[in-house]
């Protein structure tokens, strides 16, 4: 038996079993699939037994008489135990034309609704339908226009509403309409002197252009939602607010093309060379027609570069505004040395070493390698005839030192990892596992970190405890103040943590034990948070409501009678493309319009996503409205309020750099950049704000506007900030989790330290006292052992407007509002009023308040704000943009490396200052205040992970359409058909002639991204086979071209061969693993795991 299981957020669970009983009758004459999870333990003998549908839940996916799936219905799944339906139908050519939104019924017994088509348009009718929770709309389906051509591609695409039903011609759409809002595509070919052809030259060393000839580029042109065509009647459709794409007959990239007006177009190229690796990338800033790779000017400061080597391995890259970064491999093609701008000019080399299977072990620092330079080291390790992996003894740091690089004296052991067993890991804590399981085999059991820049060296252990079933049960780690946490898990049947418990110890002075329930339906929906402090009363943090179609409707707040009665709740509403609309309380509201106000079509109307129009007020009604305005590459303009008086309006140059802004229609702040602005890399303000920018090899700025000086440390994380009278410091471990932050600020010394949301204060020469505990919902503060209860109202980017805490009784609890707090749509405060000193404020990011100071002509009343620590980079709201470059900065080369959001500020998030994201409401929080963006781990990657597992698990839930961004849910699978029986044959003699092949992609930057494993088939030779899946590849932005591992005659070995592939690599992501792949091929959970890998290990 497979469980299965839906991961939304890290501590999402199923909770008390639901007593509803199961009623489920499939419609026997129908085909069909039933699916049953089981949410409670069952034996073989008691299949048939009644349970209820919080022990056991039905899915019956419905098919046709071609194999055709036409309708899914998930047993008793919504709130109120209705049935839900997902209705399928498809055209005369077999095409799933009209997409449905699932719709609830009024019965619940599985079988199959002959009248879904009819049903769903009544559930969903204007003022009509049997759930006041959803909107209405004439129009709940998603329609697809093919083109008249075998190759059925799509030509507009629409979505749910009717202002996105496609019209009879999209190019005839009047402006102004709030009808025909599709998304257009568009298919030819390049055209003369269209497209720039760039070749490598004969010097290696840069590139030259000419042009295409016509007819030798696929051309696909995008038009969203806001297009309009402006130009007049026998006139070709106009070009502004289109995004083309062309690429070559090997279906490569060649250039991405944004028209930003109808003359001009900003292009990003891709250069590839004669072996099809790309050598360079040339964003819209780069407009010249010839480069070659120097040290200053164009190519430094806009191009991307990629050197490789015989075996196509990246082993030089350079970023914009950024010094060379190396790499250096073993016979493996393991990433051993890397090193950036900044290392070279320290002599010194990061390393890392790897175990038999492939998974890093350790990893640090090397100064004084003999032969220092990256060709040098490549030779040794291509030469070196040794162990390529060490394995456990008692050399180094309980492993054996038999590899490159070999411990001589000078390495520096910086992170330690340890797998499969407790034994022989020298200065093992917490060394008690006799109560847990002992099949820890492939699983990591422990690591250690060294705390930056510790003397002594100081490590940070953690220790993981599993039970049988590999589920991590406990954790125990120590911190840098001699303290302790140990968190226990508890799970349901269904791998769902139902109980955390952490024990934090202070090195002196009395534990605290945070214990965290959560109750889930019958569908696993989390519908309960409950916390507990030592041995105060346990509250209801929240409680959750949703609407029949799994969207979140209601959050109640702070419960100390068992739900009886809450402090306040705050009550959510969507449109029909479920984007969210309303967030409402008794103390703060916000409504979201993005085409309409009510019935009104709004004169800056937004079709795609993009929000026209923000009320807000501090009660259960609004008294201030901004209104937003874009250009047609959705960059913010202008964002101007009314009632509460704020604006800005901004300009930009064509690498999303702000060139000008307008705050509150004061003096402009002018931005100018380096290489007479042909830069990212801001040199100077003037105007309102006036100040001069340095930087580092790396492209930290070591002066900002402030006029302090910051330095760095390996991790391009800030070490120490001084100037003013000024002096920060930061400590970090060696994995980039924030322990400490030191400040003397005119003589007043302050510490604060942070150990997983647990936060320290201490001043002067006392002693270090916990002063403020993160929640889901908000954070405790600490008054002499005894822990309040505060509460955040965040908007739709989880930005704090409302700090309330809890006062009153059980039984008549109130909600005393502590701080208010607006914001400029790039970040900048405008507090109205605080009695507390909340530090954590937009994006529900930490403020450091003495990171700033400057000069400035804006008036008296004019305060300069410090800037917001995102996890991963600092984030300065005063001037809208980052100080320190993108980590993430390829997977967005059009963009550049310091703007902030994709400059949309009130439509993205950047959760960890890495890459934004749209929020989603039910994750908002955990993506903005929790623990992974808040970096309580010492694993910034694992995070990452995390988030983007609870957003994919979100993005694909079957049970809701509450996607912004029109993503619209989807039927659990689609079975493949062919028409009629001579495709039938076909197909059969296709599968008969197929071979399958697993594959490797190279991370384009090891230092960030581990070798990406793969599996693929097909009938061609087995490099087309991987050609053609490598086209348009999910991982192309990061890794290099698949080549070839192995090719196999069934798809057993192929599937096994790619598991053996990726934990050779170090495993996947979502279980700890340093590979590119983010899940693993075969579950760690199965049980013949190991019997596949053994087999596997004996194919050729």
């Amino acid at each position: 038996m497979k469980k299965n299981f839906l991961t939304i957020l890290s501590l999402l669970t199923a909770g008390s079993v639901q007593g509803q009983n199961i009623v489920s009758i499939p419609t026997s004459n129908q085909n069909y699939i039933l699916t049953r999870t089981f949410r409670d333990t069952v034996r073989i003998a008691q299949l048939a037994a009644q349970r209820t549908i919080g022990q056991e839940n039905h899915t019956i996916q419905y098919f046709d008489g071609l194999g055709r799936a036409v309708q899914t219905v998930q047993l008793m799944a919504s709130p109120t135990y209705k049935d839900i339906v997902q209705h399928i139908e498809y055209d005369g050519f077999g095409r799933e034309n009209t997409k449905y939104l699932p719709y609830a019924e009024q019965s619940s017994n599985g079988s199959f609704r002959s009248a879904a088509k009819t049903t769903q348009a009544d559930f969903y009718k204007v003022g009509g339908g049997w759930d006041p929770a959803v909107m209405k709309t004439g129009n709940p389906y998603a329609v697809a226009v093919f083109e008249s051509s075998p190759l059925n591609r799509v030509q507009q695409q629409g979505a749910p509403g009717t202002a996105w039903q496609p019209a009879t011609d999209r190019n005839t759409v009047p402006s102004g309409a709030n009808a025909g809002r599709t998304v257009a595509t568009e298919y030819g070919t390049n055209g003369v002197n269209d497209v720039r052809l760039w070749t490598i030259n004969t010097s290696n060393n840069g590139a030259a252009a000419t042009y295409y000839a016509a007819g030798r580029l696929y051309k696909t042109v995008l038009k969203d939602e806001n297009w309009i065509n402006k130009n007049g009647t026998g006139l070709p459709p106009s070009k502004e607010g289109t995004v083309e794409e062309f690429k070559d007959f090997e279906d490569r990239v060649v250039l991405k093309r944004i028209w930003e007006t109808e003359s001009k177009a900003l292009n990003t190229y891709y250069v590839y060379d004669d072996f099809g690796d790309l050598r360079y990338v040339l964003p819209p800033g780069f407009t010249g027609t010839t480069f070659s790779e120097t040290v200053s000017g164009d190519f430094f400061e806009l191009i991307y570069a990629y050197k490789y080597d015989a075996r196509k391995r990246v082993v030089r890259k350079k970023i914009p505004g950024k010094g060379l970064e190396y790499f250096v491999y073993n016979n493996n093609d393991q990433v051993v040395f890397t090193r950036d701008a900044e290392q070279v000019a320290r002599g010194e080399w990061s390393f890392t070493k790897y175990d038999a299977q492939g998974r890093v072990i350790l990893t640090g620092i090397e100064k004084g390698h003999t032969g220092d330079d990256q060709s040098s080291l490549q030779s040794a390790l291509s030469s070196f005839t040794g162990p390529l992996w060490e394995q456990r003894g008692t050399a180094m740091e309980g492993y054996t030192n038999n590899t490159i690089p070999q411990n001589t004296g000078n390495i520096t052991v910086q992170a330690v990892n340890y797998y499969d067993s407790y034994t022989s890991i020298p200065g093992l804590p917490f060394n008690n596992h006799s109560a847990y399981s002992i099949r820890t085999q492939s699983l990591p059991v422990a690591n250690k970190v060294l705390v930056l820049d510790s003397s002594p060296a100081k490590w940070l252990w953690t220790v993981n405890d599993y039970d049988d079933q590999g589920r991590i049960v406990r954790v125990s780690s120590t911190n840098h103040l001699g303290g302790n946490d140990i968190v226990t898990n508890e799970y349901n049947f269904t791998d769902q943590l139902v109980k955390i418990t952490r024990v934090h110890t202070p090195a002196t002075g009395t534990a605290v034990t945070l214990a965290t329930g959560n109750d889930y339906d019958h569908q696993g929906r989390l519908v309960q948070i409950r916390k507990k402090v030592n041995s105060q009363t346990e509250v209801i943090q929240s409680k959750l409501s949703y609407n029949e179609i799994g969207q979140l409707t209601t959050k109640s707040l702070h419960s100390e009678n068992g739900g009886g009665n809450f402090m306040t709740s705050i009550a959510y509403a969507y449109n029909e493309r479920g984007w969210q609309t309303k967030g409402s309380s008794a103390q703060f509201t916000s409504l979201l319009n993005y085409n309409v106000n009510g019935n009104t079509v709004l004169a800056n109307a937004q079709y795609n996503g993009n929000i026209a129009q923000q009320l807000w007020g501090y009660s259960a009604t609004t008294s201030s409205t901004f209104n937003y305005s874009y250009d047609v590459l959705n960059r913010l303009k202008s964002g101007v309020s009314s009632g509460t008086v704020m604006s800005e309006a901004l300009e930009y140059d064509d690498m999303g750099n702000i060139r000008t802004l307008i705050r509150d229609n004061g003096t402009a702040i002018t931005y100018g950049y380096n290489n007479s602005n042909k830069s990212n890399r801001l040199n100077t303000l003037s105007g309102g704000l006036s100040g001069s920018f340095t930087y580092d090899l790396n492209g930290n700025a070591t002066k900002d506007r402030t006029g302090m000086l910051l330095s760095y440390n390996q991790l391009n994380l800030p070490k120490t900030v001084s100037g003013g009278g000024k002096t920060i410091s930061y400590t970090y471990d060696a994995l980039g989790t924030k322990l400490s932050r030191t400040s003397d600020v005119g003589g007043i010394n302050a510490q604060r330290d942070y150990i997983g949301g647990i936060e320290y204060s201490k001043t002067g020469t006392g002693s270090p006292v916990i002063e403020r505990i993160g929640t889901e919902d908000g954070f405790l503060l600490n008054s002499s052992g005894a822990y309040s209860y505060y509460y955040n109202l965040t908007d739709h980017l989880g930005n704090v407007r409302i700090v309330l805490k809890k006062e009153g009784t059980a039984t008549v609890p109130t909600a005393a509002v502590m701080q208010k707090q607006d914001y400029y749509p790039f970040g900048k405060t405008k507090s109205i009023a605080t009695s507390i000193d909340n530090k954590y404020l937009y994006n529900g990011k930490e403020m450091q308040a003495d990171l700033n100071g400057g000069t400035h002509t804006l008036g008296s009343s004019y305060i300069l704000e410090g800037q917001l620590d995102y996890g991963a980079r600092f984030y300065d709201a005063e001037i809208g943009r980052w100080n320190v470059v993108d980590p993430m900065a390829e997977k967005m080369r059009r963009y550049s490396l310091y703007n902030y959001a994709f400059d949309n500020p009130i439509r993205f998030i950047d959760p960890d200052g890495r890459v934004p994201i749209v929020p989603i409401i039910l994750i908002i929080g955990y993506l903005t205040t929790s623990q992974p963006a808040v970096a309580p781990t010492r694993d910034l990657a694992g995070d990452a992970a995390k988030i983007q597992q609870a957003y994919d698990s979100y993005n694909t839930s079957i049970v809701t359409n509450s996607l912004p961004g029109g993503q619209q849910s989807q039927p659990v699978s689609k079975v493949l058909y062919q028409a009629v029986k001579k495709e039938v044959v076909k197909k059969v003699s296709t599968e008969a002639k197929k071979t399958f092949q697993t594959y490797f992609k190279d991370a384009l930057d090891p230092k960030k991204h581990g070798r990406y494993s793969g599996r693929t088939s097909g009938t061609n030779t087995p490099e087309k086979n991987i050609a053609k899946r490598d086209k348009n590849h999910h991982m192309n932005e990061t890794h290099g071209p698949a080549y070839l591992d192995k090719t196999f005659t069934n798809s057993d070995d192929n599937r096994v061969r790619e598991q053996i592939n990726i934990t050779n690599s170090g495993g996947a992501i979502t279980v700890g693993g340093t590979s590119g792949n983010r899940i693993n091929g075969i579950s760690p959970h199965n049980k013949r795991l190991q019997k596949y890998m053994q087999e596997a290990l004996k194919l050729k």
